[in-house]
């Protein structure tokens, strides 16, 4: 049980995020993630993962805690980024008037569901990418040398060949 808690806050907090900034881009909006966002939601699951480790709380309380705090501060910065810069519009595809009752409210869901997707796959990957992928390309780059152009230690760049003994037999297999 302790575990599940522990990714529940996780998944949690990212998902709250994400649906910040998706209300916060509004309905023509797509939003796209920058920099800023990639940042708030580390420091976000940081103090996430903290707290949970540290205070003696109830551990759904917490997750709870957890996914308004990212909710709210998905929300600021949302504004902050409508202000500086906005998103991609999104084309409106809705003909006639809008639906009532179920089927609207079915309809706005799946309007913002589909943002919030977007822009939590955007923020995922680029977590992925620059946690795990990027300092995996550093090392191998730092660390081999597949070309062979590194400064050697005898001074040369001639590689022993091997020489290879030219009989019959290996002409006819060529056929």
């Amino acid at each position: 049980m302790e575990t599940l808690s522990f990714i529940a806050l996780i998944l949690l907090t990212i998902l709250a995020y994400s649906g910040g900034s998706a209300a916060a881009a509004g309905k023509r909006v797509e939003p796209r993630p920058q920099a800023l966002d990639l940042w708030l939601v580390l420091v976000l699951l940081a103090g996430a993962v903290y707290s949970r480790l540290t205070f003696d709380l109830n551990r759904w309380l917490l997750i709870l805690i957890w996914v308004s705090v990212s909710a709210l501060v998905a929300l600021a910065a949302g504004r902050l980024r409508k202000t500086s810069e906005g998103g991609t519009p999104v084309k409106d595809v809705s003909e006639g008037p809008p639906a009532r009752g179920l089927k609207g409210l079915w309809q706005r869901w799946s309007d913002f569901s589909k943002r919030m997707g977007a822009f939590q796959s955007r923020v995922l990957l680029s977590l992925f990418f620059f946690l795990f992928v990027s300092p995996f390309a550093l090392a191998v780059r730092v660390f081999s040398d597949p070309l062979g152009i590194k400064p050697r230690a005898a001074g040369t760049f001639w590689q022993p060949r091997k020489e290879d003994v030219a009989e019959l037999e290996s002409y006819r297999r060529q056929f």
